[in-house]
């Protein structure tokens, strides 16, 4: 069961230290949710993710992130746009209704 969810909102606007932060705790959950190995291309495209986007939802549970979900609001055209930017879900947590 999960123990906490985050909510932060324009996560492109926290200080570096913080960025940095939220990006080492979703990169083990990115290189195991897309069976990637380590390295400096998946860490740079989990930093696109989680930092540039208007809404970042982290789930954790025992202090690891076991899921997250970026999303983005926009008005085209006089009509409001809600788009998913990702959803990453640990293998261990798919299936349990969080993702």
């Amino acid at each position: 069961m999960l123990q906490q969810i985050c909510s932060i909102e324009k996560p492109f606007l926290l200080d570096e230290g913080r960025k940095e932060t939220l990006v080492e705790q979703c990169y083990p959950l990115v290189c195991s949710g897309f069976v990637q190995e380590p390295s400096d291309e998946v860490l740079e495209d989990t930093r696109n993710h989680v930092l540039n986007c208007q809404h970042l939802w982290l789930y954790e549970e025992n202090g690891r992130v076991v899921a997250f979900t970026t999303w983005d609001e926009f008005v085209v055209e006089g009509i409001k746009v809600l788009y998913l930017g990702g959803v990453m879900v640990a293998p261990d947590f798919q299936g349990k209704g969080i993702g």
